[in-house]
């Protein structure tokens, strides 16, 4: 996906959870000239103040005092910002954060961002807008299934996306058109009226003697 992206800004940015924080894809970004914002797992190996540790050993380490509270959408946290040799990754900046401020007993939020030249609140900002994208992602998983397609090449999943996008387009409309507040009401409103046509269909086929067979038959039922 990253080698077939078509730019739309100077400055591309991946974002990713931590999960796909890996050389492979991070080189990806960087063939394009993109750059990586993502979660970062807490076993990931850092060099701050040019010693090894890991991310969640230098958390263990900080001090008060090591820290600096930033403000992203209303909200505080406290920052560490670490730039450096990141696991295999030459140079970039872990950004650990606490929510609601530093606590020796929690583990910190942790970042990596292959922009050095940002700055927290806005390598955070641009993190927060994956809420939006996952919550996109949960609506297609759970109401239109796509992650169910069992398919290997490329071209058949871009038609799998292909056809998604189509059905989200339409119930869009639908929801636009019928002022509905969410996707999810017009997607029950459509399901609604489907089995109620199916319900019809089934009416009309009855009344004109149609056996029980053909029509278990018509609709799947039968092996």
């Amino acid at each position: 996906m990253i080698q077939t992206c078509d730019p739309i800004d100077d400055r591309m940015y991946v974002l990713g959870d931590s999960w796909y924080t890996n050389d492979k894809v991070i080189s990806a970004c960087d063939r394009r000239g993109f750059f990586y914002i993502g979660g970062l797992k807490m076993n990931a190996i850092v060099y701050p103040w040019e010693h090894r540790s890991s991310v969640k050993m230098l958390a263990h380490s900080l001090r008060p005092e090591d820290l600096h509270s930033v403000t992203v959408a209303g909200k505080r946290y406290d920052v560490f910002v670490y730039e450096g040799k990141v696991s295999k990754i030459n140079n970039a900046q872990v950004i650990l954060s606490w929510e609601n401020g530093y606590h020796p007993n929690e583990l910190p939020f942790v970042l990596v961002c292959t922009d050095v030249s940002l700055d927290p609140v806005t390598v955070l900002t641009y993190y927060g807008k994956r809420w939006e994208i996952e919550t996109g992602y949960r609506y297609l998983k759970e109401n239109q299934g796509f992650d169910q397609y069992q398919m290997r090449s490329l071209k058949a999943i871009r038609r799998f996306w292909v056809l998604q996008f189509l059905a989200y387009t339409y119930l869009e409309i639908q929801r636009d058109q019928h002022q509905f507040s969410t996707l999810g009401e017009v997607l029950h409103q459509e399901r609604q009226a489907y089995l109620g046509r199916l319900m019809m269909y089934a009416y009309e086929q009855g009344l004109k003697r149609v056996p029980a067979k053909q029509m278990l038959h018509e609709f799947g039922l039968t092996a």
